[in-house]
């Protein structure tokens, strides 16, 4: 599983995956900690291979299987500029 920022440029905003983020700022981070891989399986048998989530105060998208991760990597179909707060 990868996750990737939800933050697109206004220009070219998208809407986000199907999912869903919880409380504000807290959103599923509780539900993560406690059990990563069960989080994740259940998201995407419910969601499907990609699914956007609230994990320590930020939206996240997550991409899950070898094709949504293909996809990820095509240059041409990602948008990855600004895609993380710098560090």
């Amino acid at each position: 599983m990868s996750p990737v920022s939800a933050k697109t440029p206004e220009s070219n905003a998208t809407p986000l995956p199907a999912g869903r983020t919880g409380l504000p700022f807290l959103g599923e981070t509780r539900a993560f900690l406690a059990d990563g891989f069960g989080f994740c399986s259940e998201r995407v048998a419910r969601h499907g291979p990609v699914w956007k989530t609230r994990i320590l105060g930020r939206e996240t998208v997550v991409i899950s299987g070898p094709e949504a991760t293909a996809a990820f990597n095509d240059e041409d179909r990602v948008l990855r500029s600004d895609a993380m707060v710098p560090h």
